[in-house]
């Protein structure tokens, strides 16, 4: 790990122990800045949800929105990460995250080659649009699911 910087956030997924036991120590001493935590499913030990901890010192700290993707909830990251297909809030939530990343980048999503290509897609397939922006056309298609 020396040789490369490391990812901004580590995600967890927990189903049958609590990683907050052992593993936010080896993360901390390691240096990771954000750890998302994952439980993803009913038939999980744990209730289902995301929890993001934030380094803060010499410690985690639980934190409702991510410092890596600014004012990403975690009720919005588990939805969008668990929904298939997503729903058009979790849409709506990951585009303002993109756009906040972006004004903190200083960049656009038409700065961005696979974005700009998804927007005439959008456009050409006449997605609906809702609020003022695309959403997604549900494809009757599961996502895998993470394990």
């Amino acid at each position: 790990m020396d040789a490369d910087p490391l990812p901004d956030v580590v995600l967890e997924v927990d189903h049958t122990t609590d990683v907050r036991r052992r593993k936010l120590g080896i993360y901390m001493e390691s240096g990771f800045p954000e750890i998302w935590v994952l439980v993803p499913w009913e038939s999980s030990a744990r209730r289902p949800g995301l929890a993001i901890h934030v380094r803060r010192g010499d410690g985690y700290r639980e934190e409702r929105s991510s410092g890596a993707f600014p004012g990403w909830r975690a009720g919005e990251i588990f939805r969008a990460l668990t929904e298939a297909p997503m729903s058009a809030g979790a849409w709506r939530a990951l585009e303002r995250t993109a756009r906040a990343m972006g004004a903190r980048e200083g960049t656009k999503p038409e700065d961005d080659p696979l974005m700009r290509s998804h927007s005439a897609q959008v456009r050409a397939e006449g997605v609906p649009r809702a609020a003022g922006r695309a959403v997604p056309k549900a494809t009757g298609r599961a996502l895998p699911r993470v394990t």
